[in-house]
């Protein structure tokens, strides 16, 4: 015959009156434990204020040298795109200002120079979102230092990199010419045909002129 009426309910996982006279015993650990977690959660909060202040910092101070740049002062520029990435390492902004620096060395013909600026902000996790354009700013300086195979390399990193499928046929398109300029006819071959296999890239009409010219160069004895 079933249970009924106290001999029903189930019995109590703990006394309220052992939970406070626990409670009282444990008072001062509970108290630190409280008082730890309240440390952690200000901290989190203080260090994402603190980011998203240095970030808005950050794009603020590039607005000087854009417009420095917009000017034609490109000393001066430079000297202010090098304080932000003194100051502002590691964010977004920075990663900017790298691409900015890069392009004004290249506008006067200091290539070695861009390069260098670029190849450090590709090691910055902030650059990432910026990927396809340092690859892309990376592989021009290599095309204007006449080493196109170089440039291949870092126009295929770029297609690699970039979310969209249009630009990446572009890239991809870059890189071939780039190889082929290089004297790497197999690797730019390869390339021209999968983008003629991709009706929807864009490129195939490039791509077949591309393909045909290659493989009759190919084919002369």
């Amino acid at each position: 015959m079933p249970a009924t009426g106290a001999a029903a309910r189930p019995p109590a996982l703990l006394d309220e009156d052992t939970f406070f006279e626990w409670m009282q015993l444990h008072v001062r650990e509970l108290l630190i434990a409280l008082a730890v977690v309240a440390v952690l959660v200000g901290g989190v909060l203080f260090y994402r204020s603190a980011a998203a202040t240095q970030a808005a910092q950050a794009e603020q101070a590039l607005l000087g040298p854009e417009q420095e740049i917009a000017a034609g002062n490109l000393p001066l520029a430079q000297a202010d795109l090098r304080r932000v990435l003194a100051r502002f390492g590691g964010t977004a902004a920075a990663a900017q200002a790298s691409m900015l620096l890069a392009q004004t060395y290249y506008d006067q013909q200091k290539y070695a120079d861009g390069l260098s600026v670029l190849e450090k902000a590709s090691a910055s996790g902030a650059a990432k979102p910026f990927a396809p354009a340092i690859e892309t700013l990376i592989a021009d300086g290599y095309l204007q230092q006449g080493k196109p195979h170089d440039a291949a390399v870092h126009f295929a990193a770029a297609a690699a990199r970039t979310p969209y499928p249009t630009e990446r046929a572009r890239l991809r398109a870059s890189a071939a010419r780039a190889y082929a300029a290089g004297g790497d006819t197999a690797a730019a071959v390869a390339i021209w045909r999968q983008l003629v296999a991709d009706p929807k890239s864009g490129e195939v009409p490039e791509a077949q002129l591309q393909l045909g010219e290659l493989t009759a160069r190919a084919a002369k004895p």
